[in-house]
């Protein structure tokens, strides 16, 4: 309760700007129940950046799951999430904070590092399934898996700062598409 709440405050007021206590009030919760959960606020970012992340890596996990050809997958994966963002600018806000933040706190930094690094591996996997069905060298996974997520997050960050321009997401799986053309895939 008090996450969702910290989740919506922070991403209206800012990670810098918000107060335990607008958390708290709108949790429902007196500042005294907060703080029984979090002791400072930098603890209630670091949980709420773990959840979001945990979250994010939730999906990464299934779409690994997902049986079919790669490249539909990931594809498919894309148009969900432009539909998820398009509709909810709470988790662009946050997200976007989240990156600040990581800019100036270590453990956050380190949090969001092994995100990343998690993220490139699912996908590395992925592709290395793929190109194992096709016969074909793996060498080259991790860079195609580095290529398309610097693809993703960029679309994300330019869309969440365009206000999610008409066919952004689009343009993006074309630019992926050339990129898996361009590896076989």
């Amino acid at each position: 309760q008090i996450l969702d709440a910290a989740m919506l405050v922070f991403s209206r007021n800012g990670l810098q700007s918000a107060k335990l206590e607008e958390v708290a009030l709108a949790a429902g919760v007196s500042k005294a129940t907060s703080y029984l959960y979090f002791k400072s606020k930098d603890d209630l970012i670091s949980a709420l950046m773990k959840r979001f992340f945990e979250q994010n890596m939730d999906v990464l996990h299934h779409l690994r799951q997902t049986e079919g050809d790669f490249r539909q997958v990931l594809m498919e994966w894309i148009d969900q999430t432009e539909e998820v963002l398009a509709e909810n600018d709470v988790f662009v806000a946050i997200g976007l904070e989240f990156y600040s933040f990581a800019g100036r706190d270590a453990q956050a930094k380190e949090m969001v590092r092994g995100f990343f690094l998690e993220y490139q591996q699912l996908l590395t996997e992925m592709i290395e399934t793929a190109l194992l069905k096709m016969r074909k060298p793996t060498d080259i996974a991790p860079q195609i898996a580095f290529g398309l997520i610097t693809q993703f997050e960029g679309a994300n960050l330019i869309g969440s700062l365009i206000k999610w321009e008409p066919g952004l997401y689009s343009k993006m799986k074309t630019n992926m598409g050339l990129l898996l053309d361009g590896a076989g895939l």
